[in-house]
């Protein structure tokens, strides 16, 4: 009897462990045009001190604006759990922004090569710590060649032009196959996706079976000609419907008025609520994503003045086109820099 009783215990601990979900922060959310605002999230297991960016746009302003909002916070006697940011340890040598950077930041994911997904990476670089770069191998090539080339930037990686400094190891990675992301516990699975004909990347972040998927830019499979978003959604179907999928993050950088010849490879409004219909045909279960936050990344910012009859935003605009059409009840966000969720 005493052993089944600690049996059910040990079952029980197992099982919650399993549905604490991710903790995500968002790094930089927006497409281009404000420097200290590119794409980024931080994705970990929640209460994790290990976690991993998807793509490095914005980093260290990214992490000050986190600070700012209470996104991390550094620990102290008082405080020892919050359920609206991440505790960071007190660091003796580094002020709570660059702890992060250092310490609670393990890897890169790298969706591909354009500068807005790799700006904060290259002038943060300097006061980073060593750590792992992960993308496919043409993703790779370019970072060596363009920008750690001791031309564009010294090469802090480990390959390439000498001298190398060594401080990011290149970690390829082969589509469809799950590798596990250095000094964590979670693990990756990247899929290859199409952004106006050239590779970009979405990343399936697993923690103890539950996932995360967070994709670069894109453009639609019917505009792009491919079938590269129907190949996602089917691989993650199985998990979708064990109800293990806690979050996606996908882009939407333009409002439906934008022209389908000057999209560049990007998504609309429609065209996101599109993929996710298709993502229902695939699961044939349209309950299966109620409720599943969506997170909108890489709004291009807008710089006219704005109609003055109807003064909304473009991300005001882009939040009312996207739940216009949401027939299977997903919750989409429009994320702010800075913002921390727990998704479970």
């Amino acid at each position: 009897m005493r052993l089944f009783y600690w049996l059910t215990i040990l079952a029980s601990l197992s099982c919650s462990a399993k549905n604490n979900g991710f903790d995500i922060v968002a790094l930089g959310t927006a497409g281009g045009t404000k420097s200290s605002n590119l794409s980024s999230f931080l994705i970990a297991p929640h209460g994790s001190q290990s976690g991993v960016a998807c793509d490095a746009g914005s980093l260290v302003d990214g992490i000050e604006k986190a600070v700012e909002q209470g996104s991390f916070v550094e620990a102290n006697d008082s405080i020892k759990q919050r359920n609206n940011g991440i505790v960071i340890p007190r660091s003796s040598t580094h002020q709570l922004t660059g702890n992060v950077l250092q310490n609670y930041i393990k890897g890169y994911l790298i969706s591909h090569s354009h500068l807005d997904h790799l700006a904060g990476l290259l002038v943060g670089s300097v006061d980073d710590s060593a750590k792992p770069l992960y993308a496919f191998e043409p993703v790779l090539q370019n970072i060596e060649t363009n920008y750690f080339n001791w031309q564009s930037w010294p090469n802090f990686a480990d390959k390439g032009k000498q001298p190398r400094l060594n401080k990011y190891q290149y970690r390829e990675l082969l589509p469809d196959k799950k590798q596990q992301i250095h000094n964590t516990d979670m693990f990756v699975t990247a899929y290859p996706l199409s952004h106006s004909g050239q590779l970009s990347s979405a990343f399936v972040i697993e923690y103890q079976n539950d996932i995360v998927l967070c994709l670069g830019d894109t453009g639609a499979d019917s505009i792009e000609q491919v079938d590269k978003l129907a190949s996602l959604w089917q691989a993650i179907k199985p998990a979708v419907l064990k109800g293990q999928l806690k979050a996606i993050i996908i882009e939407s950088s333009f409002s439906n008025e934008r022209p389908t010849n000057l999209l560049f490879g990007h998504l609309t409004p429609q065209l996101v609520n599109q993929e996710i219909a298709f993502l229902v045909q695939i699961l044939g279960e349209p309950s299966a994503i109620k409720g599943l936050p969506i997170i909108i990344s890489h709004i291009k910012p807008v710089l006219r003045r704005p109609n003055p009859t109807n003064p909304v935003t473009i991300q005001e605009k882009i939040l009312a086109q996207l739940t216009a059409e949401n027939p299977f009840g997903v919750n989409y966000i429009i994320p702010e820099q800075g913002q921390y969720w727990h998704v479970e």
